[in-house]
């Protein structure tokens, strides 16, 4: 029994039919989504059995894609003088950029490239061009009589050398380097020093912590310039308060803020910090407890309130209904509980840190 292979993309293609222009040259677009339900690097290729590989251009062939996110590759074509008219099929191919490209590669449908055929020159009959070839021979004879009456004109300098433009070549290209092994630092270094950028993520992976993954493979070709997205792994731990103040404001009689009158209002002053460097993301939560006056006497419960915030310090106003008030049926507790945690650049959560106070 043969085992299914699992693609990891699928490629469309923006078109099913090309024709190249003037300058025998045409671009086509490819949409390539990443299925795997992870960030994966891939690499387009093109394939065919009548078309050469030399006419295709990817523009940047090795990307890092984010799963369920069509992402755009261009394929510029340049198409040789001396090639015939037809039309060649191709197809364009993704794979992981760490594999062959055979191993597991996922292939767009066909696309036709149409090279359309050239002018033909027109047949002409020799006596058409009897008569205009007789008034040339009379009008040169003419004009060469003119000239020879004429008398000498002086002799011109030296014609000066026409400048000439180098076009631009392709771009230039460097092997990105292995980062295996590297710090954060040192990797960014590395990439700087070789004539590339960087874009920096953490993931909260206390056990494989200090792993450092790069988005493009050492020793694929890429142009100058081009971002390396590094992926390190990092232990979050849990914040560390270092302030905490609750000022109370005033209450529904007071003709201040709160929404309604019963309640009070307060402000709550909070900050923290964080051992781990480039945490730029946390969840607060707020859980307030609120007595219920029933016909069975009081009932407590616990509501759950929370934000996120990329500093390490807030300043929130906070409503409660009032518990000082005998004629409502819903008091607040004499506290709330907080908890604050540090989330990566994937959304996953470190450690919380529990606080309680009092209102």
């Amino acid at each position: 029994m043969t085992t299914p292979v699992t693609q990891d993309w699928t490629v469309t293609a923006a078109a099913d039919r090309i024709t190249i222009d003037d300058r025998r040259t045409a671009t086509v677009s490819f949409n390539v989504t990443n299925i795997t339900g992870g960030p994966h690097s891939a690499t387009l290729a093109v394939s065919s059995d009548d078309a050469s590989k030399e006419w295709f251009t990817i523009v940047e062939p090795v990307r890092l894609l984010d799963p369920g996110t069509p992402t755009v590759y261009a394929v510029k074509i340049a198409i040789p003088a001396e090639v015939p008219a037809g039309e060649y099929p191709f197809r364009a191919l993704a794979y992981a950029s760490e594999s062959a490209p055979e191993e597991n590669p996922t292939y767009s449908g066909p696309v036709v490239l149409e090279v359309p055929a050239g002018r033909i020159a027109q047949r002409f009959r020799w006596w058409w061009l009897a008569v205009p070839a007789a008034l040339l021979l009379i009008a040169a004879t003419v004009v060469t009589v003119v000239v020879a009456t004429r008398p000498a004109a002086p002799e011109a300098g030296p014609t000066p050398a026409p400048t000439v433009t180098p076009s631009p070549g392709p771009p230039e290209t460097i092997a990105v380097p292995d980062l295996s092994g590297l710090t954060e630092q040192q990797a960014v270094t590395a990439l700087q020093q070789a004539g590339l950028a960087s874009t920096v993520k953490h993931r909260h992976d206390p056990a494989h912590a200090g792993d450092l993954v790069q988005s493009i493979p050492p020793g694929i070709q890429v142009a100058l310039g081009t971002s390396i997205e590094l992926v390190v792994t990092i232990a979050l731990t849990q914040p560390r308060v270092i302030g905490l103040k609750w000022t109370l404001l005033g209450s529904g009689q007071d003709n201040l803020v709160p929404p309604l009158p019963g309640y009070f209002v307060g402000r709550l002053d909070l900050s923290w910090t964080q051992a781990e460097p480039g945490v730029s993301s946390w969840r607060v939560v707020f859980s307030p407890c609120f007595s219920y006056l029933t016909q069975f006497g009081p009932f407590n419960l616990i509501h759950v309130e929370a934000m996120t915030v990329t500093t390490a310090q807030l300043s929130t106003l906070r409503f409660y209904p009032d518990r000082t008030t005998s004629n409502v049926s819903v008091k607040s507790c004499t506290g709330e509980n907080l908890f604050i945690y540090a989330v990566d650049d994937f959304g996953v959560a470190g450690p919380y840190l529990f606080r309680y106070h009092n209102m």
